[in-house]
């Protein structure tokens, strides 16, 4: 199957797992020839970078992107909570207080995203210590009124028994939200495998599992076709907001985890970058994980969570606009002319997609006690550190310039042709 790129004016097939097509296009892209680059696990760097507050990246050139992908994930949980309502409508009588479980939650960035829709129940699980506190003074400040809120310390790909053990027995979800988050899960199969349990054990049915996650065809094509490669055989491409590094750009077929990359983006946010007098540049990459579809629907699929939409950020936005109402959310958030965005910004964007995962087993919407004021807490819950499972922080990803890391070989025998 060709998908169209249309800012390349071109198509692609299979791009995942096929040799590179057209080497003569590599070198177009990200000028590298003074960058140094270390690496940091997604989970310490937020540790231990600390957290920009929303008033300094207002200040930051990629402030629209941040709107622009604020507005993204606005109209990605105003259609999926419509959808919940509406399927209980239609099965059910009666009004639903719809329940929430933000996986990956972060400094709770979201949560003016959820009151609006007039949930119930809001659930903010993270990694992250810091975001998640930050996150419960968030709540503090803006929704403690409004909706029953917890906060957990704890990762998305714990073992079940760790991920559910401050949660109580009675609480149950109707949607299960996570965006720019579980790519960094990635790392291996048994964490994919309990990340994907956690999300679909108290998930009703006729709930949702919605994600923005990484576009690994976008993203491996863009590798491909104007990535430069450094002095460590590494490929990189970016532009002066952002950096994505590759050990290579092929893969093995039959290994669909742990295909690491580093990840820069200038917004305080995701990595970081300094400039010496000499202008030296030295970026700090995050390790993040591709996600290959095929296979990203196929373990979602094993635990009852079947995909009804997956879309690129490009073509997303491009369908939303045709609602007013999306229309109208897009100039509160002042992008009420986006084609103002920079180019540059864009291409950014183009690494994204959106995808939703309707739950097809489970508990009837009907069964769960709904009765939140009686069971939430309003408080953090800390995971003792000896219990804190940072899979995000785990990484083989070899990088110029950092400490050593554990170098994973890469299998020789890499790709197929386009045609298998």
């Amino acid at each position: 199957e060709e998908t169209k790129d249309e800012d390349e004016g071109e198509s692609y097939k299979n791009p995942l797992w096929g040799a590179p097509e057209k080497e003569e296009e590599k070198g177009e892209g990200f000028d590298i020839s003074k960058v140094k680059a270390i690496e940091k696990g997604h989970g310490a760097f937020y540790n231990e970078k600390g957290i920009l507050e929303s008033y300094q990246r207002r200040e930051l050139e990629t402030i629209m992107l941040r709107n622009y992908h604020n507005w993204i994930k606005s109209v990605l949980i105003n259609k999926y909570t419509d959808e919940v309502k509406k399927n209980f409508r239609e099965n059910h009588r009666g009004y639903l207080k719809i329940s929430v479980l933000d996986l990956g939650c972060g400094t709770g960035g979201d949560i003016t995203k959820w009151v609006p829709n007039r949930i119930s129940y809001y659930l903010g699980v993270d990694v992250s210590k810091t975001a998640v506190e930050k996150a419960h003074e968030r709540w503090e400040k803006i929704a403690k009124n409004k909706l029953p809120a917890d906060f957990i310390n704890v990762g998305g790909a714990a073992k079940e028994s760790t991920f559910y053990r401050n949660i109580d027995d009675n609480i149950y979800f109707d949607l299960v939200s996570s965006q720019f988050v579980i790519h960094y899960m990635f790392s291996k199969q048994s964490d994919v495998e309990n990340l994907f349990n956690n999300i679909s054990r108290r998930l009703c049915k006729g709930g949702y599992f919605i994600c923005s996650v990484p576009d690994a065809d976008v993203m491996v094509k863009r590798i491909r076709a104007k990535g430069v490669k450094n002095e460590n055989g590494e490929f990189v491409l970016g532009n002066k907001f952002y950096s994505i590094k590759f050990k290579d750009d092929q893969f093995p077929k039959d290994k669909p985890y742990g295909i690491e990359y580093g990840f820069f983006l200038d917004d305080g946010a995701v990595g970081s970058k300094t400039v010496d007098e000499e202008g030296n540049i030295k970026i700090t990459y995050v390790p993040e994980y591709v996600i290959i579809p095929e296979n990203f629907r196929k373990v979602a699929k094993k635990y009852d969570l079947e995909l009804v939409e997956e879309k690129n950020f490009h073509d997303f936005c491009k369908e939303s606009i045709k609602n007013k109402n999306y229309v109208a959310l897009m100039e509160r958030l002042k992008l009420d002319d986006i084609s103002k965005i920079p180019k540059e910004l864009w291409e950014i964007s183009y690494l994204y997609k959106v995808c939703a995962f309707r739950k097809t087993s489970g508990k009837e919407m009907t069964e769960p006690d709904r009765n939140f004021q009686k069971y939430s807490k309003g408080k953090v819950i800390i995971q003792p550190e000896e219990e804190e499972e940072d899979h995000r922080s785990e990484s083989s990803f070899s990088v110029g310039g950092g400490p050593e890391t554990k170098v994973e070989e890469i299998p020789e025998d890499l790709f197929g042709d386009d045609d298998e």
